[in-house]
C-alpha cells in the first residue's frame, strides 16, 4: 500500500504539472505554438530543456544500476557525451536552426525534392521516437508499480494517461517548462543521493572506491577490460552509438527550432553539456555506493539489470520520505521525457506524413487535431510494446534507440550539409539502409537470441553505424545526378550559415 509521503509527492507534482499544461493551452492553438512554442524559448530554459531530455529516467535508473553491478564502466561511457555536444554545438544546431521548421525532414527537404524522402525520414523518426518511449514507460511502470502497490500494466496505463494530458493541452511551451521542472528536481534528488552517500563513508570518496574493490571486486575502478576480442569491440561499439547516436534524435534536436536563432541554439547546447556532465559525475559515484550499501545480489534480486538500485538507495538513506521524493523524481522524468518524445513524435506523423503526403491542403485546425491523435496513438503503441519489456536493462533501450539514429539519420544530415555531390537517392540509401542493418543486427544478436546468436556484438552501432555512410555513399554514386544539384547546394550551404532574415 502507498503511504501518505508518495500519494503526496506523486499528487504534487501530478498538480503542478497539470497547472503547468493549462498555462500553455493558450500557447499551443497553432501548430507553430504546439510544435516548438512559437521559437519563443530563451537559451537557458532551452538549455534545461535539453538537459531534461536527455537526463531520462533511463539514464538515472540504469546508471546507477549498471554502476553498482559492474563499476565505473558507465561513467567512462559518459564521457562520451561531452564528445556528443562539441559535435552537436559545432556542427548540427546552427543549420538545423536555420533550415528546420517542425522536423528534421525539414533538412533534408531544403535540399532534395520527393514525398518518398520524406515519408523514409519520418519512419525513420518514429521508429527512434518509439524506442525511447518504451524506455520511459518501463521505467515509469516499474517506479510506480513500487511506490503505490499497483500491477504493472496498471502502473503504465497510468503514465500514460498522465502524459497524454500533458501533451494534448500544453503542447511544446508546457512541455518545456515541465522538462526545466523536473530537471530542476533531479538535480536536487541527484545530489541529496550523492551528499547522503558520501556521509555513509565518513565524506571521504576514496573511501567509495576502496570498499567498492573489496565488496564487489578490484575491476569496479577500471574501464572495462574484456577477456575477448568480441566484447572488446562490442564496448567500443557502445561509445561509438551513444557519442553519435544524439545527433540524430528528434526530440532532441527539435529542441533547436524552439529558440529564435542559431546563437540560441548553440548556447542551449552549451548549458546543457554543464548540466548533464555534472549530473552522471554524481550519479556515478552514487551508484559505486549503493554496490557497496545494498549488496550486488539484493540489487540482482529486486531487478536483474539492476533497475531499482535508485529507489532502494533512496530507502537505505533516508527511508520513506527520501524514497517517496525519489521516486516521485523518477515519475516526473518518465512522464516528462515521454511528453517530449511523444511531441516530437506527434509533429513527424502531422508535419512529414499528414499535412506534406495525406491531406497537403489541411486546415490549421485539422492539423492540431491530427497532431493530438498521433500523440495518443504512438503512446498507446509503446506501452502495448512495453508490457513485455519489464525485464530489460531500460539504459540498453535508449542505447539501441541512439545507435539507431547514429546509422540512419547522421550520416543522411550530415552528408546533405556538408557533400555537395550528395543526392537524393544517397539520402534514401543512407536512411533505409542504416536503420535496417541496425535492428537487424540487434534481432540476431545475443540480448534477443541469446547464446546461439547470429551476430556476436550485443551494441551494434560499430557495424551499423559504417554501413549507414556506406549506403548513403553508394546511393550517390549510382544515383542519377539532378539537374541544378550544385545550384541548390550552394543555395541550403548559404542559409544554414545565415539566420533567416
Amino acid at each position: 500500500m502507498a503511504n501518505f509521503q508518495t500519494v503526496a509527492f506523486l499528487g504534487a507534482i501530478a498538480v503542478i504539472g497539470f497547472l503547468i499544461s493549462l498555462w500553455g493551452l493558450r500557447r499551443s492553438r497553432t501548430t507553430g505554438g504546439f510544435f516548438t512554442a512559437d521559437s519563443g524559448v530563451s537559451p537557458g530554459q532551452n538549455g534545461m530543456a535539453i538537459a531534461g531530455d536527455f537526463l531520462s529516467s533511463a539514464a538515472f535508473l540504469g546508471i546507477v544500476g549498471a554502476t553498482a553491478l559492474n563499476g565505473l564502466s558507465g561513467f567512462y561511457l559518459a564521457i562520451s557525451v561531452p564528445t556528443t555536444f562539441v559535435l552537436m554545438a559545432l556542427i548540427i544546431a546552427e543549420p538545423l536552426r536555420n533550415l528546420g521548421r517542425y522536423t528534421l525532414s525539414d533538412v533534408l527537404a531544403a535540399r532534395f525534392d520527393g514525398a518518398n524522402l520524406r515519408a523514409v525520414a519520418a519512419f525513420n523518426a518514429l521508429v527512434i521516437s518509439s524506442l525511447f518511449l518504451v524506455a520511459q514507460f518501463v521505467g515509469a511502470g516499474l517506479v510506480v508499480s513500487l511506490l503505490i502497490g499497483t500491477s504493472y500494466p496498471v502502473s503504465l496505463l497510468l503514465v500514460g494517461g498522465l502524459m497524454t494530458v500533458y501533451v494534448l493541452l500544453g503542447g511544446m511551451s508546457a512541455v518545456t517548462w515541465i522538462q526545466i521542472f523536473k530537471t530542476v528536481l533531479l538535480l536536487l534528488a541527484g545530489l541529496t543521493l550523492g551528499v547522503l552517500t558520501l556521509a555513509r563513508f565518513d565524506w571521504s570518496p576514496s573511501r567509495i572506491f576502496a570498499e567498492a574493490m573489496t565488496r564487489i571486486g578490484p575491476h569496479v575502478m577500471l574501464p572495462p577490460h574484456p577477456g575477448t576480442i568480441a566484447s572488446s569491440l562490442d564496448y567500443v561499439s557502445l561509445n561509438l552509438g551513444v557519442a553519435l547516436g544524439p545527433l540524430g534524435l528528434p526530440h532532441v534536436l527539435i529542441r533547436f527550432l524552439t529558440v529564435k536563432d542559431s546563437r540560441a541554439a548553440r548556447s542551449s547546447v552549451a548549458i546543457a553539456c554543464w548540466i548533464i556532465a555534472a549530473f552522471l559525475l554524481a550519479i556515478s559515484l552514487t551508484g559505486l555506493g549503493a554496490g557497496v550499501l545494498l549488496g550486488t545480489d539484493a540489487i540482482r534480486a529486486a531487478n536483474p539489470a539492476g533497475t531499482l538500485t535508485t529507489p532502494m538507495l533512496a530507502q537505505e538513506l533516508g527511508g520513506s520520505a527520501l524514497l517517496a521524493f525519489v521516486a516521485a523524481v523518477i515519475f516526473a522524468t518518465s512522464v516528462a521525457v515521454i511528453a517530449g518524445v511523444a511531441i516530437s513524435a506527434s509533429g513527424t506523423f502531422t508535419h512529414d506524413l499528414y499535412a506534406s503526403l495525406i491531406r497537403p491542403k489541411a486546415k490549421e485546425g485539422e492539423r492540431l487535431l491530427a497532431a493530438r491523435v498521433a500523440a495518443m496513438a504512438i503512446c498507446c503503441l509503446a506501452i502495448v510494446v512495453s508490457l513485455g519489456a519489464s525485464k530489460l536493462n531500460i539504459a540498453y533501450i535508449g542505447v539501441i534507440a541512439m545507435t539507431v539514429a547514429a546509422s540512419g539519420n547522421v550520416p543522411v544530415v550530415l552528408l546533405t550539409l556538408l557533400w555537395r555531390g550528395f543526392n537524393k537517392t544517397g539520402a534514401l540509401s543512407g536512411l533505409i539502409g542504416g536503420v535496417t542493418v541496425a535492428l537487424g543486427l540487434t534481432l540476431v544478436g545475443p540480448t534477443v537470441m541469446g547464446p546461439d546468436a547470429l551476430f556476436p556484438l550485443a551494441n551494434v552501432g560499430l557495424v551499423s553505424i559504417p554501413a549507414g555512410c556506406l549506403a548513403a555513399w553508394l546511393g550517390a554514386l549510382l544515383g542519377r545526378p539532378e539537374a541544378g544539384a550544385g545550384d541548390r547546394f550552394d543555395q541550403v550551404a548559404a542559409r544554414a550559415a545565415l539566420a533567416p532574415q
